[in-house]
């Protein structure tokens, strides 16, 4: 709920309940005030998810208060080793996706039972979760999935959404 009442300067859309989104894990238990710029992003739709991990690797990961400094020296470390594409849109004509990462990341949310609504991206009524970034994103959006979500992280018990 803290989503939907925070300001959100350049966000064209507001934030609804029950919308997916994607949080950096690293700093997800921050104070908002102490997180820096795209540590919460609500891509519009699934064929987006991509290009928002995208945009909070290139503007947060590099800044980010919860990131350790292990983990931080990693992240430049690969950062400097991977090729950047720049330019390239998310979807090309006629649905298609760019690259195969991108394609991996529209499948699995589709897999997942993530989908493109009116009000941005929605997880179908009963969905099974697996573990991982996009049970973060599900469990971001939704306070009563969220306490859920943590309780079975922490006993390693598979998540079970329904809305």
């Amino acid at each position: 709920m803290d989503d939907i009442a925070a300001p959100a300067p350049g966000r064209k859309v507001r934030v609804m309940v029950g919308q997916v989104g994607v949080r950096c894990t690293h700093c997800a238990r921050l104070t908002p005030k102490e997180r820096v710029k795209r540590a919460i992003c609500y891509p519009p739709t699934v064929s987006g998810i991509y290009h928002s991990i995208s945009n909070m690797k290139f503007d947060h990961f590099g800044s980010c208060k919860g990131l350790s400094q292990e983990s931080r020296a990693e992240f430049v470390k690969l950062k400097q080793q991977t090729c950047h594409r720049r330019g390239t849109p998310a979807v090309l004509p006629g649905g298609a996706m760019p690259n195969s990462t991108a394609q991996y990341y529209h499948d699995s949310a589709i897999r997942l039972g993530l989908m493109d609504t009116n009000q941005g991206i929605r997880l179908r009524q009963t969905t099974a979760v697996s573990d991982g970034i996009s049970a973060l994103m599900i469990a971001a959006t939704n306070p009563s999935i969220r306490a859920d979500f943590e309780y079975r992280k922490s006993t390693g018990a598979a998540v079970k959404v329904t809305q």
